[in-house]
């Protein structure tokens, strides 16, 4: 429900302020004076163009505002969808344009896209305009209005519930189905892959280990050779090094007699002939062979086999390659789970298909049952508003496929002659007669629809007297479940409102101000008694004025 509304430097408006009533809210007002410009602000609200030209003052910005209370589910829903911060008394939308013409948008003080402000729009008002109504010629709005009649509303939740989980089950499997179709495009490829590592028979380090291998055999040569030439120079040789060290040796030993200094450099000596000595015994112990049952030119052939398939598959050693084969196991084991997955859904599509067929049925009946109601409802009141010959009729199909609407096709068709040919209502209704259907249908839903805020723009152009009268106590019945703002020029609405709000444009000034005022008691008689008569209404229009407002 819209509880406030706030607009400030908007078009011919410096600011007003709007309290409306939950019920029926009439406002009126002289041809000119603003009210589409009031109109326009709350289109602005609702994702509108902004347009810096609409600007009153340009050197502030244009500032629109709008409370809605209380917050229903579908609300409070969008307000979790968009993560936006609650707010205790209800929404709150803000629109602001700058005098550039950048335009900004809040919900509950959080910026917002144009796109999500659009979405609260759609879920908080329901605009009719005689030229505009949407909702009469749309077959979803056909649906909603028999459903909410024939059904349950947990009935038909139940099968929307189940229809959504159906295609996105259906959905799921054309995913499933095209991964599965390109795993095993892959498959071969794959399997070829593992095959190919799988045959060379790796075990971790071996690269390493003949590289190693190969390295020492290409080396033996140089090793046999230097063992030889380190015995020959430490050991074997007559001028070997140990022998020149202990000739030395001795030679220090025996001047220490001279001097205990030189028993120093002897001992240093036959240290350093004891170590070489050992060296000697450790080269000479050295394992020259090389453990391999294959030639150097297999190992070489193995090597390069190895470095081949690593380079392939651009991993640094053979457990990185390991690695890489498991995930293709791991591919080829989730390919064959595809398969059972695949099978699983088709199973669930089926079971799921068979439950709301079976639902689908069910609504079927439920709303064949009351087209007839629907149709006489609907038609007594056309009948009510001087459209004697004007009826609906409920054209109904039933298909093989499940659709969102179950199996039944169905369309409202109007026709606003005596025997005249019932047609899509899109394609015949004239502006007028929308205007009436529209009222009609939705009166007839009002006790089972839950329709937001609903703002009806001059519907009642060119109709006055007791049709003016029928279509005043039509809004009056909506009102009684819905909140309902009418523009209107006429007196018969007006009269049946709950709260009255007059615009006036304020021609004082050096510019054109439009003003809105809530009406007390006495202002709403003398309003609708100009609405009767004229500027300077007689008694008996006054008189007039509070007959049609104390008329019950």
């Amino acid at each position: 429900m819209l509880s406030k509304l706030t607009v400030q430097n908007y078009a011919l408006i410096e600011k007003i302020e709007i309290d409306f009533s939950q019920q029926l809210n009439i406002i009126t007002g002289e041809t000119g004076a603003g009210k589409s410009i009031m109109l326009g602000a709350i289109q602005l609200l609702l994702g509108g163009r902004a347009d810096k030209n609409q600007i009153y003052n340009p050197e502030h910005k244009c500032v629109a505002e709008a409370l809605f209370s209380p917050v229903t589910p579908v609300l409070a829903s969008l307000v979790n969808e968009h993560d936006l911060d609650p707010y205790p008394d209800g929404i709150i939308i803000r629109r602001e344009v700058s005098p550039s013409g950048k335009s900004r948008a809040f919900v509950n003080d959080t910026p917002v896209t144009v796109v999500i402000l659009r979405a609260f729009g759609n879920a908080l008002i329901d605009l009719n305009r005689q030229h505009d109504l949407l909702d009469v010629q749309s077959v979803d709005f056909h649906y909603e209005l028999i459903d909410s009649i024939a059904l349950s509303k947990e009935e038909g939740q139940d099968y929307g519930s189940g229809y959504r989980q159906l295609i996105q089950l259906q959905k799921d499997l054309v995913a499933l189905k095209e991964a599965f179709l390109q795993s095993t495009k892959d498959q071969n490829y794959i399997q070829f892959q593992l095959n190919e590592v799988d045959e060379l028979g790796l075990v971790e380090g071996e690269y390493e280990s003949t590289e190693a291998t190969l390295e020492k055999l290409s080396r033996l040569q140089d090793i046999i050779t230097l063992t030889q030439q380190t015995d020959d120079s430490l050991v074997s040789s007559d001028d070997s090094v140990i022998e020149r060290l202990r000739i030395l040796s001795l030679a220090w030993s025996d001047l220490s007699k001279v001097d205990k200094a030189y028993e120093d450099i002897a001992s240093r000596l036959t240290s350093t002939m004891e170590e070489l000595t050992d060296i000697s015994s450790t080269v000479g112990g050295l394992d020259i062979d090389v453990d391999t049952e294959v030639s150097y030119e297999e190992l070489e052939a193995r090597r390069n086999s190895v470095a081949n398939i690593l380079l392939k598959h651009q991993v640094s050693d053979v457990e990185a390659l390991f690695g890489l084969a498991d995930e293709w196991r791991s591919s080829l084991s989730s390919t064959s789970a595809m398969e059972q997955d695949i099978s699983k859904l088709e199973q669930d599509i089926v079971k799921t298909h068979k439950q709301l067929l079976t639902k689908a049925n069910g609504l079927s009946k439920k709303r064949t049952s009351k087209f007839a109601t629907i149709e006489k409802a609907v038609n007594h009141l056309l009948s009510g508003l001087l459209m004697e010959h004007a009826q609906i009729k409920v054209s109904h199909s039933k298909q093989e496929e499940l659709s969102k609407y179950g199996l039944d096709n169905i369309e409202i068709l109007f026709s606003s002659n005596k025997g005249g040919e019932f047609r899509s209502i899109k394609g015949i209704a004239s502006g007028g007669e929308l205007s009436r259907l529209m009222l009609c249908m939705k009166t007839t839903a009002a006790e089972s629809i839950e329709f937001p805020t609903l703002i009806f723009d001059e519907i009642d152009t060119g109709v006055s007297g007791e049709v003016a009268h029928k279509m005043g106590e039509m809004l009056n019945a909506i009102s009684k479940n819905h909140q309902v703002i009418v523009i209107t020029h006429s007196p018969q609405v007006a009269a049946k409102g709950d709260k009255h709000f007059e615009v006036v444009k304020n021609n004082e000034g050096e510019r054109s101000v439009s003003e809105i005022q809530e009406l007390n008691n006495t202002d709403r008689i003398l309003a609708i008694a100009k609405m009767l008569s004229g500027n300077t209404p007689s008694e008996i229009a006054l008189q007039n004025a509070k007959e049609l407002i104390n008329d019950d």
